[in-house]
């Protein structure tokens, strides 16, 4: 699978370029720190996901994957990166069309669960984030 990956941090871009690129199944197609540059690059390079953080300068990862989403060439599921752990957020991208909502704290071990989870067309939801149900007592 074909990943793009969109953070204005250096270092939060190699390692999530260290993490998917262990695992063997994902070929990072595309990269930038500056979410406008990125959605010129996406649609030339047809990636089938879009990893985005969420808070950036100019133009937030929500706003980027609501554009893109607009774009009838462009085909790849969004997966936001975040290190908020809000679920009234994560419904918020949801409705917007983002297709993953992972928290950073749990990237690691979650995120390629989240690439598989999109591709198949199911939304994903960082398990940190999911309130369990009442103990019946």
């Amino acid at each position: 699978m074909k990943a793009y990956l969109i953070d204005d941090e250096a270092l939060a871009l190699r390692k999530l370029r260290r993490v998917l690129e262990e695992t063997g199944r994902v070929k990072i197609v595309g990269e930038s720190d500056n979410p406008i540059r990125a959605l010129k690059e996406v649609r030339k390079l047809h990636p089938d996901v879009v990893i985005t953080d969420i808070m950036m300068p100019g133009l937030s990862g929500l706003d980027a994957v609501r554009r893109l989403n607009k774009m009838p060439q462009v085909k790849a599921k969004s997966i936001l990166l975040t290190v908020l752990n809000d679920p009234y957020l994560a419904e918020e991208a949801r409705a917007a069309g983002v297709m993953g909502y992972v928290t950073k704290v749990s990237a690691d071990r979650d995120l390629i669960d989240a690439i598989n989870t999109v591709l198949s067309g199911s939304f994903y939801l960082s398990p940190i984030l999911r309130i369990p149900a009442p103990s019946k007592r």
